[in-house]
């Protein structure tokens, strides 16, 4: 794909949108416009123009780094706790908090949302399971791989079984048990 064709070029605005035109080369090829205001042809990123980016943001070469907050000695054992439908994380006598959003949808080859990221984040904690680690938020083969692998260490489905790498309601209740305890 060459974001920046004759007559076209990629832009990406304020909000991490793409704009307007790329072409893709080869034999199927043509011109791919991206437009928020279509839901079928947004793409959206987390990087940020130069001008956009906060104070806490450095620059190295052509890539952004968001610096860490300081935090004086290593954290050892947080402990969960539930804050309305979103459990937290919650980390005694430090001002951190992590979201950890529950499974609450089913997920499946094509899925492309947050609760992929969250199922592949969970699952890439677990080298086994998921040794790609990919966090896209796509639900590709690796990804359904991953669930049944996990499917199959908690006896969950089997080969054969119409959920076997399909995250319904008995996987996203077993994984969101799991996110609760660590």
């Amino acid at each position: 794909v060459n974001f920046r064709p004759t007559n076209g070029g990629v832009k990406i605005n304020s909000n991490g949108e793409f704009e307007v035109y790329a072409w893709l080369g080869g034999i199927y090829g043509g011109w791919i416009k991206f437009d928020c205001n279509v839901s079928a042809t947004c793409v959206r990123t987390d990087w940020v123009p130069r001008g956009n980016r906060p104070a806490s943001v450095f620059i190295l070469g052509s890539s952004y780094f968001i610096k860490p907050p300081k935090v004086a000695e290593e954290i050892k054992s947080p402990t969960v706790t539930p804050k309305s439908l979103t459990p937290v994380i919650s980390i005694p006598s430090k001002n951190i908090t992590v979201s950890i959003t529950p499974l609450t949808k089913p997920l499946q080859i094509g899925s492309n949302t947050n609760d992929v990221k969250t199922l592949q984040t969970f699952l890439s904690k677990d080298k086994t399971l998921y040794p790609e680690a990919l966090i896209s938020g796509y639900f590709g083969q690796a990804t359904k791989k991953a669930v049944q692998k996990f499917q199959l260490k908690y006896k969950l489905a089997k080969p054969g079984d119409s959920a076997y790498g399909y995250v319904g309601p008995a996987t996203s209740k077993k994984i969101n048990d799991l996110l609760k305890k660590q």
